[in-house]
């Protein structure tokens, strides 16, 4: 594949990266825990329903059980659910599936694993997906 640019021509190599095991990092306790702020989840008539979306990449050689819990901002965890990630796959998991029936939500979402994973938040408007910061705590 090549690119040509102002200045020059560049040409890119397709390769794929292979990390040995010793450089995949590790989390205590063989598990992750991602939380992910700011989550404000509403349905109207005008703007159309605001609902989140999590993506769960599981980079390990093993499947691994993933929970994404919704907790209210005063702390009331309000549903959970779960399904597992096979091995070097990925899912997705909805909050509408754990917040049925709907009900209007402001709080945050902590996702768990018993494998390390990558998360990926999306929250959707009426206007397009807003892309939500995750942050890892181990």
């Amino acid at each position: 594949m090549s690119f040509k640019g102002v200045l020059a021509s560049v040409a890119l190599a397709a390769t794929a990266l292979t990390l040995p095991a010793a450089a995949a990092p590790k989390v205590p306790g063989a598990a992750t825990l991602w939380y992910v702020p700011g989550i404000s989840e509403s349905c109207n008539p005008v703007v159309g329903c605001q609902l989140s979306t999590y993506a769960v990449m599981n980079p390990e050689t093993q499947a691994g059980r993933v929970t994404l819990s919704l907790i209210a901002a005063d702390g009331t965890q309000m549903c959970s659910i779960s399904d597992t990630v096979a091995p070097m796959g990925q899912i997705l998991l909805f909050s509408f599936v754990c917040n049925t029936p709907f009900s209007t939500f402001n709080g945050y979402a902590v996702v768990t694993s018993e494998v390390p994973v990558l998360v990926h938040a999306e929250q959707s408007y009426s206007s397009g997906p807003v892309h939500l910061d995750a942050y890892p705590k181990h």
